[in-house]
């Protein structure tokens, strides 16, 4: 009897204490959410949907900066497919090391250039123009795909082969 008392005493302790450390740190009223989200997030939904809705009003995209956020993520899917290779060393300083993609043109998100980050900085602050041979190459390598065959000649093809 002792020892399912002590048992039922910790087991309640746990639940209130828990139940305390789950509720929103802002409002501390609802729960936390616990459904695979960031465990660091200490706020509601509703609470984190106001604080992000706050922080978003005095911050607006630019033409420009769209045009950038497209252009580094559409490079960014070709990098995580493998069709975006970054060369082993550095196209400024010519030395191994991590490197970052640098687009001279953000119309045209697969000619990237592959810079040091310290390089960037000095290519970006210099305005210097850099050699996109390479570059180029690369770019048409990522962006070659088979070519599409019109459906005439998938149709056609299907016909040859049940007449055989």
């Amino acid at each position: 009897m002792l020892a399912e008392a002590c048992a039922v005493k910790r087991f309640c302790d746990t639940v209130d204490t828990m139940s305390e450390q789950q509720l929103c740190t802002r409002c501390k009223k609802n729960p936390r959410p616990n459904n695979g989200s960031d465990p660091r997030r200490r706020w509601c939904n509703s609470c984190h949907a106001a604080y992000v809705k706050e922080w978003r009003a005095g911050r607006t995209v630019t033409d420009e900066g769209r045009r950038r956020d497209i252009c580094r993520s559409y490079a960014n899917v070709y990098k995580r497919r493998g069709k975006l290779v970054p060369p082993g060393a550095c196209e400024w300083c010519h030395e191994p090391g991590e490197l970052q993609m640098h687009h001279p043109d953000f119309d045209r998100p697969l000619l990237v250039i592959w810079l040091h980050p310290a390089c960037r900085r000095e290519v970006e602050a210099k305005g210097a123009v850099l050699d996109q041979g390479p570059a180029l190459i690369r770019e048409v390598a990522a962006s070659t795909r088979s070519p599409r065959r019109k459906r005439s000649e998938i149709l056609a093809a299907k016909r040859a082969k049940e007449g055989q």
